[in-house]
């Protein structure tokens, strides 16, 4: 969640950094009393940048340009966001601009900050024409102020003196302090300036924080709530956030993740139609998210069919179904929808929407184009097996008890599991105790598999590290980055590997199924596969096993920002695999710096033959996709780009899901 410029100064204010004096002036504010001296800056508050350069930004002098300017800036809406206020701000002079930020670095699994000493509006500019001018260092959660002092010295010839040098890395550390104690994902700050030799003043602030924390910080959360009530769109009439994005076509869709949402935007678009947005419910979908869903895109005039892809890992497909016939019930009319099924109870689903004449698929590509037809009128080192010991984390909760049972029924050796419910002493026939430590002295364990809510998973994964099991499967999603790469760290410092987390797991076909993978849908093969998407490895993995001779193992990645398996190192694993002729890996937009990696590996090995597929290619610049880590952010994160280079380092793309059995079964035939 971004917050509000005015609301990121709280913050620094809370952490002893200088701001200037100012006054925020709520958008219904009727009367507005003016409490500063001028002159002082007028400043729009929405989220996206670029406030400057449009206009929305004022230097005033006296009352007359005030009130020559206010009506515009309170009321313009800039890249489609409307403003919940304005801030006036004491004018400061501008001597020298800096600009600084600290972000959450997915690759390096740290954090980075980036400083330059030509900050201001042309930021951007500097960063394509003047890149020496940008400098970077790597940073820990933890770093002391003497570590701090280190790490920043080589940006100490960029500032005036050495009393500049130590009132920068003060400010710094009070900077990094924010970031770690309130769970930050970002902080910009373009442009900072020297008040004097000992005082630094932050002129702006973008500070964005983990959702995932929200448990941490209900108070931030809670402003951030209020400030709604400021603009038209409200939590109420979007209760989805980044999850829902509106775009410009005629075609509705909905499904149950990011993955197989932006697939089916792709999908609609080879049969010749137009999204009209990505709207991603999420796993473990239910019917009042389905429910407003529906009636989220039901507003929407320019929808003329709704295209929903549900594949249910976690999601179970007739509660959706359910939902989706009690929707329609409830109004006088609904548009077309086109339904398509695969998963959990996927047949009495589809049973239960073909019972109610509504159109029930179990192929994408079929309700894709009944879809668009619609809209358009035309009617026309993860080696597992079946002898690995598996303990379950959280296994008497909804989510670990259904799937514990699942994986059983697959021939998985769950052989404990562990619960803070003392009422349970078994679940399925399986010994639960209460804690790892209790476990692992009555059961040798391979593989810890992790339903473990999200504000307890970085203590239940400390303890699965601290019992030295060797593979830790973590499918809880919403843990923050933080508590994220603090596994991460400890677990490399103990040997374990991560799998996850906000993942479905891994499946070896035939063997072992570790976590919520529809295992019915994996036919045995030569193909590895590996995917950040869990509803589109499910999806690939079904084509695959119809049409290209089956799967040998899969690992779901998973989709946030940090995660502790990377695609070299899952393809580094399949390389040394007997078992796998071809590996496919299934990717999305943002990012790029794995796919450089890969590149570069593939450069100096000898591969197997790789198909890469990416999900996304309708996606909006810097528009997020449900996925912490789907989001365009320039040339590197898009999809035209990834293709470039992975083609150019030998692999094979495919443009559809269904391409992907097309090339493997061509590659077999050669």
């Amino acid at each position: 969640m971004k917050l509000q410029e005015f609301q990121g100064k709280e913050l620094f204010k809370d952490y002893g950094i200088t701001v200037p004096e100012s006054q925020f002036i709520p958008k219904n504010e009727k009367t507005i009393k003016i409490n500063l001296e001028y002159p002082f800056v007028v400043k729009s508050q929405v989220l996206a940048g670029g406030r400057g350069k449009a206009g929305l930004v004022k230097f005033v002098k006296n009352q007359e340009e005030f009130d020559g300017c206010i009506e515009h800036i309170m009321t313009s809406e800039h890249r489609g966001e409307k403003p919940v206020g304005v801030l006036l701000e004491a004018a400061a002079e501008l001597d020298k601009e800096y600009y600084l930020s600290i972000l959450v670095n997915r690759q390096l699994r740290c954090l980075s900050l980036i400083f330059s000493s030509f900050g201001g509006v042309d930021i951007e500019e500097v960063a394509k024409s003047n890149k020496e001018q940008i400098h970077t260092v790597h940073l820990d959660h933890n770093n002391s102020i003497e570590d701090l002092r280190e790490d920043l010295f080589l940006l100490k010839d960029n500032l005036k003196n050495d009393i500049q040098f130590e009132t920068f890395v003060v400010f710094c550390s009070k900077l990094l302090k924010l970031f770690t104690e309130k769970d930050l994902m970002m902080i910009e700050i373009n442009p900072f300036i020297f008040v004097n030799d000992t005082e630094i003043s932050a002129l702006d602030a973008v500070v964005e924080i983990d959702d995932s924390a929200s448990f941490r910080h209900p108070d931030i959360f809670e402003e951030a709530k209020k400030i709604e009530k400021y603009t038209a769109e409200t939590k109420e009439e979007n209760p989805f956030g980044n999850h829902y994005v509106e775009l410009d076509g005629n075609v509705g869709i909905l499904g149950c993740g990011a993955g197989i949402v932006m697939a089916s935007m792709d999908m609609i678009r080879s049969f010749g139609g137009k999204p009209a947005n990505f709207l991603d419910i999420g796993g473990g979908a239910n019917k009042k998210t389905t429910v407003q869903a529906l009636e989220i895109l039901h507003e929407n005039t320019n929808i003329k069919s709704i295209f929903i892809n549900i594949f249910g890992g976690i999601t179970f497909c007739d509660e959706i179904a359910k939902a989706i016939i009690d929707f329609r019930a409830t109004r006088k009319r609904t548009l077309p929808l086109i339904i398509r099924m695969m998963g959990n109870n996927a047949k009495e689903a589809i049973r239960l929407l073909k019972d109610n004449g509504i159109f029930a698929f179990n192929n994408m590509e079929k309700a894709a184009e009944k879809a668009v037809k619609l809209a358009n009128k035309k009617y026309d080192d993860f080696f597992i097996s079946s002898q690995s010991k598996i303990l379950v984390q959280g296994i008497t909760g909804k989510y670990g008890s259904h799937h514990t049972k699942k994986m059983m029924n697959y021939g998985t050796k769950i052989v404990a599991g562990v619960s803070q419910n003392k009422n349970h002493t078994e679940m399925h026939g399986v010994p639960v105790y209460n804690s790892v430590k209790d476990a692992v002295k009555n059961h040798d364990i391979d593989v810890s598999v992790m339903f473990v809510p999200a504000p307890f998973a970085k203590s239940a994964a400390f303890e699965a590290i601290d019992a030295k099991i060797p593979l830790l499967v973590i499918i809880t999603e919403h843990i923050p980055v933080r508590d994220t790469m603090e596994i991460i760290q400890y677990a490399n410092e103990n040997e374990t590997k991560v799998i996850g987390p906000n993942c479905p797991g891994m499946i070896r076909v035939n063997q072992a199924n570790l976590g919520i993978i529809p295992g019915h849908i994996f036919q045995k093969g030569n193909v590895a596969v590996l995917s950040k998407s869990g509803t589109l490895l499910y999806e690939i993995a079904s084509g695959i096993s119809l049409n290209a001779g089956g799967i040998s193992t899969a690992i779901g990645l998973g989709g946030d920002p940090v995660t502790g398996t990377s695609i070299l190192d899952a393809i580094q694993y399949f390389e040394k695999s007997s078992e796998s002729k071809y590996i496919v890996y299934i990717g999305e937009i943002g990012g790029g710096e794995e796919e450089e990696r890969l590149r570069d590996y593939l450069a100096d090995n000898n591969s197997k033959p790789i198909i890469a597929f990416f999900a996304g290619q309708s996606a909006p610049s810097g528009a997020k996709m449900g996925h912490a880590g789907a989001i365009i952010q320039g040339e590197k994160s898009t999809i035209a780009y990834k293709k470039k280079i992975l083609s150019e380092a030998g692999c094979h793309i495919a443009d559809l899901p269904s391409d992907i059995h097309k090339i493997i079964n061509k590659l077999e035939n050669n």
